[in-house]
Formats: structure tokens, C-alpha cells, sequence
């Protein structure tokens, strides 16, 4: 908080920001969920009688979307910011609960933990053939939020790559409670042309009645790359003169504009001269317009995977697809994660392509990580194979011949002294008997040779 010049203005940051959350798919699968944080804070003065205490949210209306906003921060007795998580309920201009303005106020931290429910109002004061809003209003200085959800049938939301929403502060009142309005004495702010959201007229209806145009906030396929940055606005789909407010991820530090033009921009304080009645503070920022708007990007991705010779782009497998088509954003509002290589038939350790044998070397230097967060468009996952290469069954080499080797002879069987077989000599002194008488007539023919 610090004082501005003649110290009767106080800034405690920005009025109100807008940041969209990335689209996320349903638990069921079968719808996408668009989100945003909507921070605000109102202006007021230390004589309670002037405020701007509500913020309208408008969007396109969407056939089959359901809504649900939720009470995610308020501020305790002491103004001290505290977490919530208080889902809000319907209210229509012909509910009951209106005769009460104190109904109609956001709950502070101790009513939320006696129980308080907490409301929103549709269709306050606007043609809801042509635009969605949503209206909230708290009587509690210091900033707070709500989680605004939209649920699209998934078919539909394919056409809805950025769905936009605007918030802004309208109701310019002399009381701090309950629900303002044209009824309750209030001024519009829209009153003035760099406040209002919707376009000139550019069409009209059957009976002659213009149209309103409110640009992209009623036709979000008028949103194109022109608008968004890494997922978020950086300039109005819809009136020019509302400027973007910067994003910072903590609702309890509301930012201020920038860039501001003083021709374009909408000053509550000099266009009411606050500066003039010194005898009453102001918490006010001069450097924000009350009004933010920002997209929820819904992004597709999924994850195929190649199989290839190492080294070239030659297919050797068909093309696995890991992950069909989805949002990149699961249930939880995280990245989902994906893993190309969890099993043999992901990353098979072998291929066998035109009748030869391929084995995994790795993945691609070009290829994807095998295994991360999901991301827009096509993830690509490249597997590397080299041919396996067969080794030849060894064959005898050629030798000299080699020299044969002796059979081993067989035993001479000794002689076994007894009687031997009656076909065979008696004995060895027979034999002996023989070769004498051999040896004796050999002699004698030899001599009688002489002779002669």
C-alpha cells in the first residue's frame, strides 16, 4: 500500500486480474474443462460512501458447457488473505435471496468456517442469447478469487482452441453491501466508452435491433495466434482501450497495468475527480483500468513412435502410435507424461525386416526423449536398429596327412605245460627227437653224393 500525491489516494495494487489455466481433460474423458483465477479487489473510501464492490464475468455462451465457480480466497476480521475452497451457488434476478443483499456477498474466512454458502448471479442485466455473465460481490477490503470452470462436451471443445472470458468492475455505488445495480442508485461504468466491453454494432437482428458485438469474448474462433503469447492474452479480444493486466500467479498481489495510454485508458480517479475531495481517502489505483480479460488455451498432442536403420530415416516397422491425440493436460491441471518405452512391443529388442535381423542400438540424436511431458502437436520418438550380422560356421582347414598309426598287437599267449591237443605234437622232447633224426638222414644222402 503506499499514498499517492495530496495523500488522500491509496493504492493497495491492481482491482482485478484475469489468468487462465491450461484446458484440461475431464476424469471421465469426455469433456474439456477451461480455467481461470479471477482476482479482484474493490475500491473504497475511508467515508464509506463510495465503492466499486462487484466484478461481471462474461464469455461466450456455449450449447451443452456447464459452469462452476468456486470461493478460492477471502480475507479473515483482520484482513488477512485466507485459502478457500467454497463452491458457489446460482442465483437467478427472480430468486428470493435477492430481497437480501447480504446474501448476495461473498462470505468472508470466519462465515465460510460457520458454514455461509456463498452465491453468484447469472444473466444480470445482459441479453444472454448473445453473451454469458456471471456476477459476484463482496463487501471485504483487500483482494480475493474465485475458480471459474467451463465444461465442453470434447467434440465441441475441438473447434475451441482458445476460449476467452473478460471481468471487469461496473458498478460505480454509494453503498459497500449487497447486489448494485440501476435498482440499488448505482452508476454503470460502462457509461464510458473506454470502459465498456462490446464493439460497435456491426449486424442486426430480424426486427432491425443491433447486435452487440463483443468481439472475441463472444466469438472465440475470431482468437487468433495474433492475440496469445505462450498460452495467455497480450491485448483485447474485444474493446481495444481495456488493457491487459500482467500475470503473477498470486491472487493476494494483484498487479497494475501497463504500457498505459493516458487517450485510452480508463482513470476512475481523475474521470471522478478524487483528488478534489482531500477530506476523504481513496484506495484506488490510478494504474489500472478495473477490467482484465485472458484465455485458457486447450492444446492437442500425442506421441508416435519410428523404427528405423540406424543412421537413415528407413522405416523398418510401422509407425507405433504411443499416445493417441488428447489435451496435454490431465484431470489434475498437470502436463500428462508419456513413456514410448515400456514394454517389448514399444521398443522390441529385435526386428526382422525383408528377411533380415535388425537389433536396438538406441534412440535417434533428431528423435524425441523417450519418455516426458506431453506437448502441442506431434511428439516424435525415433528407435535406432543395426543389421545383425551372421557369423559363419568354421570349416576344417586343409593339413598334412597325418602318418598312420600302428595297431596295437595282440599278446603272444604263453605255452601252458599238460597235455596238449590230440591233433598236436606230445611234447617239446618229441619235437626234439624229430629234427635229430632229420638232421642225421640229410647227412648220410650228402655223403653217399660224395661218393659217387
Amino acid at each position: 500500500i503506499y499514498a499517492e500525491e495530496n495523500n488522500n489516494l491509496i493504492s493497495e495494487g491492481g482491482h482485478i486480474n484475469v489468468e487462465g489455466q491450461g484446458a484440461r481433460l475431464s476424469e471421465d474423458g469426455k469433456s474439456v474443462i477451461y480455467s481461470y483465477i479471477i482476482a479482484f479487489q474493490r475500491m473504497h473510501s475511508s467515508d464509506h460512501g463510495q465503492t466499486v464492490s462487484d466484478v461481471t464475468i462474461r464469455f461466450a455462451p456455449i450449447p451443452n458447457a456447464k459452469i462452476k465457480l468456486t470461493l478460492i480466497g477471502t480475507r479473515d476480521e483482520n484482513g488477512k488473505p485466507v485459502k478457500a475452497n467454497l463452491q458457489l451457488n446460482e442465483l437467478k434476478m427472480d430468486d428470493y435471496s435477492l430481497d437480501d443483499p447480504e446474501d448476495a456477498d461473498l462470505p468472508t474466512a470466519e462465515e465460510v468456517a460457520a458454514g455461509k454458502k456463498g452465491y453468484y448471479i447469472s444473466g444480470y442485466n445482459y441479453d444472454v442469447k448473445y453473451i454469458t455473465s456471471l456476477e459476484v460481490f463482496h463487501n471485504v477490503n483487500g483482494s480475493q478469487a474465485v475458480k471459474l470452470e467451463i465444461s465442453v462436451p470434447l467434440e465441441q471443445a475441438k473447434n475451441i482452441k482458445y476460449l476467452p472470458i473478460d471481468a471487469r468492475m461496473v458498478w460505480k455505488s454509494s453503498q459497500e453491501n449487497g447486489v448494485q445495480g440501476y435498482e440499488s442508485g448505482s452508476q454503470s461504468l460502462e457509461e464510458y466508452h473506454n470502459h465498456v466491453l462490446d464493439l460497435p454494432s456491426e449486424k442486426e437482428d430480424e426486427e432491425g435491433n443491433p447486435i452487440p458485438n463483443y468481439g472475441g469474448i463472444g466469438d472465440p474462433t475470431l482468437v487468433t495466434e495474433e492475440y496469445v503469447k505462450n498460452g495467455h492474452l497480450i491485448k483485447s479480444v474485444a474493446n481495444p482501450s481495456t488493457y491487459i493486466t500482467p500475470n503473477n500467479g498470486d491472487w493476494t498481489n494483484i498487479p497494475e497495468d501497463t504500457n498505459i495510454k493516458e487517450d485510452t485508458f480508463f482513470h476512475y480517479a481523475k474521470i471522478f475527480t478524487l483528488r478534489a475531495n482531500r477530506a476523504v481517502t481513496y484506495y484506488v489505483s490510478e494504474k489500472e483500468d478495473m477490467a482484465d480479460q485472458d484465455v485458457s488455451a486447450l492444446y492437442f498432442g500425442k506421441v508416435d513412435v519410428d523404427y528405423v536403420i540406424q543412421g537413415t530415416n528407413t522405416k523398418i516397422k510401422e509407425t507405433y502410435n504411443d499416445t493417441k491425440e488428447t489435451p496435454i493436460y490431465g484431470e489434475n491441471g498437470k502436463l500428462i507424461k508419456y513413456n514410448a518405452a515400456e514394454n517389448e512391443n514399444e521398443r522390441p529388442a529385435k526386428i526382422t525386416y525383408d528377411g533380415k535381423e535388425y537389433e536396438y542400438v538406441g534412440v535417434s540424436a533428431t528423435s524425441a526423449p523417450e519418455n516426458g511431458n506431453l506437448k502441442e502437436g506431434t511428439t516424435n520418438v525415433v528407435f535406432e536398429y543395426k543389421l545383425v550380422e551372421k557369423t559363419p560356421e568354421p570349416q576344417p582347414e586343409p593339413g598334412k596327412p597325418e602318418d598312420p598309426k600302428p595297431e596295437p598287437q595282440k599278446p603272444v599267449e604263453k605255452e601252458q605245460y599238460g597235455q596238449l591237443p590230440k591233433t598236436g605234437i606230445a611234447n617239446s622232447s618229441a619235437l626234439l627227437s624229430v629234427a635229430t633224426v632229420l638232421t642225421g638222414a640229410m647227412g648220410i644222402v650228402i655223403s653217399s653224393k660224395k661218393r659217387k
